[in-house]
Parts: structure tokens; sequence; C-alpha cells
């Protein structure tokens, strides 16, 4: 999927970034970490606008669909873009209740401006952090998953925190979910007219004030390997993994190790 990705995006003339557990993976173990199982890029804002405007018109829509708002008429699962492989199957514990692009995907994060104004940046993460939340409520409530139920009952403060999960979701519900989706991104991407020196993938695992970066450690990009594949690297690839992960040379014990809870999983046939 990352080879395809990147032969559509250079005809495209479109740059993405390898990120987050990817990129951690391209230094310290030259491709993927080996408890790991998938592959995060990232794109400027106006580089996945370019990206989308095309994809209908390229080769990749052969292969992939795309699970984002915007996307024919499609209710993503989530805030964060995914390219889907057609005619595959991969459905982790908490997705078992989403109807559509129960696929093996490819993340796309969007690198999005910050503003330089301190009262503006600590409104901004509120907002988006809370419409980012909202809609996840509203997923959990309208594709409803009993094992979800399950595991999220084991302790008292799972439990509480998933039953307001729940009654969020239900009140916010009287809004389409998809509607939350695109007002999400609507916001997130408000500074992108201009030049700032901060930016944030506000999908990220660190929500926005967490993966506020300096926009040099981004661009240019520097040039790595992952599984043999060459790719992009953000230009400061130690300062962006160290604020991410901390001390990201090491490896962290066996049960703080990251994995996805995989329940369905088939691949194509070739």
């Amino acid at each position: 999927m990352l080879i395809d990705l990147k032969k559509v995006c250079e005809l495209m003339g479109v740059e993405f970034v390898v990120m987050g557990g990817s990129a951690l993976g391209a230094i310290r173990h030259s491709g993927f970490i080996p408890w790991d199982d998938d592959v995060d890029v990232a794109m400027t804002r106006q580089a996945w606008s370019i990206f989308c405007d095309n994809f209908e018109n390229s080769d990749l829509v052969e292969k992939y669909e795309l699970d984002v708002i915007g996307f024919r008429d499609c209710d993503p699962k989530f805030v964060l873009p995914k390219l889907c492989l057609k005619d595959s199957t991969y459905v982790q514990l908490e997705e078992i209740g989403f109807p559509n692009h129960n696929n093996i995907y490819l993340d796309i994060f969007i690198i999005d401006n910050v503003s330089d104004n301190p009262v503006i940046r600590a409104l901004d993460i509120f907002v988006s952090d809370n419409i980012r939340f909202i809609s996840n409520s509203v997923g959990t409530y309208i594709y409803p998953n009993k094992y979800m139920n399950q595991v999220m009952s084991s302790t008292w403060k799972t439990c509480v925190f998933y039953y307001i999960r729940l009654l969020q979701g239900c009140i916010c519900s009287i809004i389409p979910h998809k509607k939350w989706c695109e007002w999400f991104h609507l916001y997130v991407s408000r500074h992108n007219n201009k030049m700032t020196k901060l930016t944030t993938v506000a999908m990220g695992l660190k929500r926005y004030k967490g993966e506020t970066l300096e926009h040099e450690i981004w661009f240019p990009y520097s040039k790595g390997v992952f599984e043999g594949i060459a790719i992009n690297l953000p230009h400061n690839v130690d300062k962006y993994l160290t604020c991410i992960y901390g001390d990201y040379m090491k490896l962290p014990p066996i049960e703080e190790r990251e994995v996805h809870p995989i329940v369905k999983l088939k691949f194509p046939v070739e």
C-alpha cells in the first residue's frame, strides 16, 4: 500500500511524510516496529486537498477507497482519513460495530498550521479536542459494540468513562456523525491561509496540543528508508521523535507495547 501510494503521489506532484510509529520504526528498526502492523503517513492540508481532488482519476481507485468525510457519501469511522484496501478485511475490537470500510488500511494524517497567538491556540486546543471526542462518542453510540461493553466494564473507571461517552454520543447524535467529522476538519484547518511558526496533527495520538511542533521540525522533509522503500521523514526526525516518544531508541517493556486487538483479518485474493 505504501508503494502504491508513493507511485501515485509522485504522479500527482504530492509529497507525504512517514510519521508516528512508522517514523520511529524507520529510524529504530529500518521498517515496521516488530509488534506493530500499520503504516502512518502525513500530508500538509494543501497536499491532501490535491490528493483528494485527483484520487478518483488515479490508478489507486481500482484497488482502494478513502474512509474520510467528503469521499462519495462516506460516513467515516473517525476524523482520521484512511486509505482502505478493497476486498480485504481488517476489524479491530473497538470497530466491530462499524458497517463500512472494515478493510486493511493506511492512515493519512493531515498537518495543519497553528495560530501564533497563545490565546487563540488555547481555544483551538479546547474546541478541536472536544469536537473530536464528540465525534468518537457519536460513532460509539450509533454503532453499538457488545464486546466493547464487556471490555470497558472491567474496572469502575473505564465503565464510568464509557457510559459518559455513550451518554454524550446519545445527546449529540441529533447531529449526524459525519457532520461532526466535517466540522472538525473545517475548524483545525482555519489557519492554513497564512504562514505560522507552529503546526499540529490534530487527529494524532497526542491530540492538538501534544502534536503541536515547530514548522522547522517537519519541513523541508529529510530522506529515509522504510522496509527498503525510500520515504520522506520529518526534517529534524530526532527532535520529532523525542517530542512524541521521549527516549525513542529505548525499547518499551512488553506490557507497554501498543498492539491492535484484531478480531477479523482477510487479505485480498491476487
